[in-house]
């Protein structure tokens, strides 16, 4: 029994190949992932020794978080006193949410090379029909890939929030309020963090607002998320002798949305996430400096 099978048109059939897609979905994306795009950046590596290396980079955050170690050792006469998880929740979400950008990035990557060979070989595949779903697929889930991204930036302001400012409330702050509360209170006074590499690298990406930027990607997210859907442009028609009036929706769409060519956008949705993971050891060293400046001042 195929995923797909249009002849099979029974409450049965119907769910039995629900439950393939289903079952089979996690497994696809999986061997997609390495065999067709096997440079898609990743923050946890697989080499001999990456494993471990990743995991002694991520206990070393916790604690500079004012996490506990992992193993924690206690004396056995000292009291169990209260242990503070919150560091090494926040720090799992972040990665978390990082593997969810790379979920909905090879999702868009299939469905346009699922698209593209249902455009350029249609006589391979006799299903024209499913030619419009696989573009607007594709578009659906280069939207999901950018709102993710976006989100992930969310979950770095979170941490940030907490090692520079010790507040655990993030419900309505964002990446873009945290970097600029640190630019103010700390950078600007503190000629250290100002030239920490890793600081400047991030806050140039930050405050960029050009395609390869975080600006740019934060702009889009926000009119996909409250205004408008990502799609293709379509060309302007002639519409005789009655003219339209200006549609403020339209002009968003051409103007700020600007959505490029399929191909564009996915040059655009693999940069950002290889941005994402470059970063990712910018982000440490930042929460490091954090816990030294904290650990310095209480002396």
């Amino acid at each position: 029994m195929s995923v797909l099978d249009d002849n099979e048109d029974s409450a049965e059939a119907v769910l039995n190949n629900a439950m393939l897609y289903v079952l089979q979905e996690g497994l696809m994306l999986f061997k997609v992932e390495n065999l067709l795009f096997p440079d898609l950046a990743k923050i946890r590596h697989h080499h001999e020794g990456a494993k471990e290396a990743f995991q002694t980079k991520l206990e070393k955050a916790v604690i500079n978080l004012g996490g506990p170690p992992n193993p924690l050792i206690i004396d056995a006469d000292d009291p169990l006193t209260g242990l503070d998880t919150y560091p090494t929740a926040a720090l799992k979400e972040m990665n978390a949410m990082f593997s969810r950008c790379r979920k909905s990035a090879t999702k868009a990557l299939m469905f346009y090379h699922g698209w593209e060979e249902l455009r350029d070989k249609p006589e391979l595949f006799k299903v024209d029909a499913r030619l419009a779903y696989c573009e607007s697929a594709f578009w659906e889930n280069a939207e999901t890939a950018y709102v993710r991204l976006a989100s992930y930036w969310d979950r770095v302001g979170q941490i940030f929030y907490f090692a520079f400012f010790k507040i655990r409330r993030f419900d309505k702050e964002t990446f873009t309020n945290v970097m600029h509360q640190i630019h103010k209170e700390k950078a600007l006074k503190s000629d250290a963090l100002k030239s920490l590499p890793s600081w400047k690298t991030l806050f140039d990406y930050f405050k960029c607002e050009d395609d390869n930027g975080l600006m740019w990607l934060l702009q889009r997210r926000n009119i996909i998320i409250h205004s408008l859907h990502l799609r293709a442009r379509t060309p302007n028609v002639d519409q005789g002798f009655f003219q339209p009036i200006y549609n403020d929706l339209e002009g968003k769409f051409t103007f700020k949305l600007a959505p490029r060519t399929p191909v564009e956008e996915v040059d655009l949705i693999k940069m950002h996430l290889t941005k994402a993971a470059t970063l990712y050891d910018d982000v440490l060293n930042i929460i490091e400096y954090s816990a030294e400046q904290q650990s310095s001042s209480a002396c």
